[in-house]
């Protein structure tokens, strides 16, 4: 079985997941129980699309849109035209473009990738984050 088919069927396989897009406050995330923090303390956007038909929150935070589309716009086409084809050379893939492919709709309907900005406040004193 070949690379693309592979691929097509993990995407199929997953096809039905609901993806999270947009805010998500401090302390909506858990990623291990087992440490003495209990939540991460940083601010996210996620986002899948930057149709006209995305969700931002434009009437809280109406200069948000522009910058995030453009940076999601370079984000994209740095991959798409230097890093997917290096990653594909790397792992000695003949088709340099097959992540490319893999990718096409990055950004669009039938998206499965997400860009997700992150903010982290700045600490007050000590943190059980970070021992520095």
């Amino acid at each position: 079985m070949n690379n693309k088919v592979i691929y097509k069927a993990i995407i199929e396989q997953y096809s039905s997941i609901v993806y999270k897009i947009g805010y998500v406050s401090p302390g909506k995330e858990v990623f291990d129980p087992t440490r003495k923090v209990s939540c991460e303390i940083r601010e996210s956007f996620d986002l899948t699309s930057i149709n006209e038909k995305a969700k931002f929150p434009d009437e809280v935070c109406p200069d948000f849109r522009r910058p995030l589309t453009e940076l999601a716009r370079k984000t994209r086409d740095l991959a798409s035209t230097l890093i997917l084809k290096a990653l594909a050379s790397s792992l000695e893939i003949d088709d340099v473009d097959f992540f490319n492919d893999c990718h096409k709709r990055v950004l669009g309907n039938g998206n499965f990738s997400k860009i997700r900005t992150l903010f982290y406040p700045p600490l007050n004193g000590e943190s059980a984050d970070y021992k520095g």
